[in-house]
């Protein structure tokens, strides 16, 4: 299911570029960059592989995060306001310790069981707006 859900915004953002008025040249670049983004995308998120790819997160109701990358490295850090709530896709912002911006983790609805992820949303919508 995630894999569809990266395919399908990654189609639409490309039709939204190609039915925009601009020089194709623009549009090309623009479409390539789309699917090099969409393919880092799937690759991190769909198929937790990089090293930048996130294999497991534990977020605390004061706000601190652990986050747990496919490379074995840890890092904690802080929930940010802006996180993304809804039934078919949840994305968490944080900010790393010791960090000067923001990062976010993709979390599409067959990545964890159902209760943690109501956990997940709940915590985000009402604690962290």
């Amino acid at each position: 299911m995630g894999i569809g859900i990266l395919a399908a915004v990654a189609l639409a953002t490309i039709a939204v570029v190609l039915l925009t008025p601009g020089s194709p040249a623009l549009k090309g670049a623009s479409v390539a960059a789309i699917a090099a983004l969409a393919l880092e995308a799937l690759q991190r998120v769909a198929a937790l592989r990089g090293p930048r790819a996130v294999r497991g997160l534990r977020v605390q109701r004061d706000g601190r995060i652990e986050v747990e990358c496919a490379s074995g490295t840890r890092a904690e850090g802080r929930l940010r306001a802006g996180s993304f709530v809804a039934p078919w896709l949840t994305i968490v912002r944080w900010r790393p310790s010791g960090a000067w911006r923001d990062r976010t983790i993709l979390v599409l609805p067959d990545m964890a069981g159902e209760a943690s992820l109501r956990r997940l949303r709940v915590l985000l919508r009402w604690t962290w707006e």
